[in-house]
């Protein structure tokens, strides 16, 4: 498996910008300032790790509300964590995963605290499934303090339609 530690190649702005074909996702701050997270190309299995904490990085550091799917591929695997290194583990307060089981997964804006309202194996949004999730204590802060995402493209290109 490839990974990329990816911050720079990420956009910043005060609107949503367009994506790339591989799609992107999201994040915007309670001012809805946002950034945008370019997920890797379709079909090259490639990690791109997003760490908010880093002097490059489009996204403020504990500051997320909320989440945006953009036109992800089929088979895309997510991970949203409040540490760094966006890696599944119990010390820290929180992480979710997710997987796209569409051709090309777009959602509303979620509040990152409602997605915890949901259980593991439900569909959030069409085509956007929860895999996993961890909450410390199953009270801890997940408002302003998402630090990391995982962006994990599947190894072939989604079948044509």
């Amino acid at each position: 498996m490839n990974t990329e530690k990816s911050s720079s190649s990420a956009t910043n702005s005060n609107t949503a910008t367009s994506v790339a074909s591989s799609g992107a996702i999201l994040i915007r701050d309670k001012d809805n300032a946002t950034c945008s997270l370019p997920a890797p190309t379709s079909g090259s299995g490639e990690t791109k790790i997003y760490g908010f904490r880093e002097s490059d990085s489009p996204c403020k550091n504990d500051t997320a509300r909320t989440v945006q799917f953009t036109d992800l591929p089929s088979a895309t695997k997510i991970l949203l964590t409040d540490r760094d290194d966006a890696i599944e583990s119990e010390d820290q307060n929180f992480w979710f995963s997710f997987v796209t089981t569409r051709k090309r997964t777009s959602t509303i804006i979620i509040e990152l605290e409602y997605i915890d309202t949901y259980a593991v194996g439900d569909i959030i949004e069409p085509g956007l499934k929860l895999t996993g999730k961890y909450r410390k204590n199953g009270n801890a802060q997940i408002r302003d303090t998402l630090s990391g995402v995982s962006i994990r493209a599947a190894t072939s290109p989604p079948d044509p339609a």
